[in-house]
């Protein structure tokens, strides 16, 4: 069994959810944060879909926090 993570891809519904998170961190990188702000807000219109360029975007800023989030995690040898 290979011990590599499987990643999906998120939902537009999803995205969204995380891009709104990302515009309110006062961590985040400016340009992903303002960016972030730019399609939480454009989310909001009615019937509004990003393009294709858009939502690789979002998707890169997306991946790249889920990566940042993971990095400090230490591995715990229980001992067994």
């Amino acid at each position: 069994m290979s011990a590599a993570l499987t990643t999906r891809q998120h939902t537009l519904d999803e995205l969204f959810w995380h891009i709104d998170c990302i515009a309110q961190l006062a961590d985040a990188p400016a340009w992903d944060r303002h960016f972030a702000l730019d399609m939480a807000r454009l989310a909001r219109r009615r019937n509004w879909k990003p393009s294709p360029k858009q939502e690789a975007t979002m998707r890169r800023i997306v991946a790249d926090r889920f990566e940042a989030d993971h990095a400090d995690f230490a591995v715990i040898d229980w001992g067994e």
